[in-house]
């Protein structure tokens, strides 16, 4: 499994792709397998694999708040925006305190021009993880495009402060 998740973050597509069908031969109903396979068949733009391992994976492990941001993120790419929200809204209710489930919701209200309520997400996840520089980010950009501009620099300037690299 080590091995095709490097693959898979060195852009090795084909060579995941080969690992993952290996270890699903062996075990098809290895959950994780399933879902980094489906995230494999939405790099390569094939959605009906996608969802179908996504959504197997999560028959499988439906207690995963990660399997459920992994499939709000494959839907909000392909501009499924309801079915995005909907899997973030299960990421929440399953793990309350994932400070990723609330900055992808954020920046999902953000694409939907929700800029008050994708804010208010932002916020949710600084405060469950007060170093989330992304979220501060996500926090910053809701709160110009939402026309709090002295506000959105002070989140910017949190993120800054915390990273200043980034």
């Amino acid at each position: 499994m080590r091995l095709a998740m490097q693959a898979l973050q060195a852009g090795k597509l084909g060579q995941a792709q080969a690992i993952y069908e290996k270890i699903l031969q062996i075990n098809a109903d290895d959950s994780d397998a399933l879902l980094w396979m489906g995230v494999v068949h939405h790099q390569r733009s094939n959605t009906n694999e996608s969802l179908n391992c996504i959504n197997r994976a999560i028959r499988l492990k439906p207690d995963s708040s990660h399997f459920q941001i992994i499939l709000g993120n494959v839907y909000k790419d392909l501009l499924q925006f309801s079915e995005a929200e909907n899997a973030y809204k299960s990421a929440l209710i399953l793990s309350p305190n994932n400070a990723e489930a609330s900055n992808n919701m954020g920046v999902l209200l953000c694409v939907l021009k929700d800029f008050s309520a994708a804010a208010e997400y932002f916020k949710r996840a600084i405060s469950i993880a007060p170093r989330y520089v992304d979220a501060y980010n996500g926090l910053g950009a809701a709160l110009e495009a939402g026309g709090k501009p002295e506000q959105a620099k002070a989140a910017f300037r949190d993120a800054l402060r915390i990273n200043p690299d980034h």
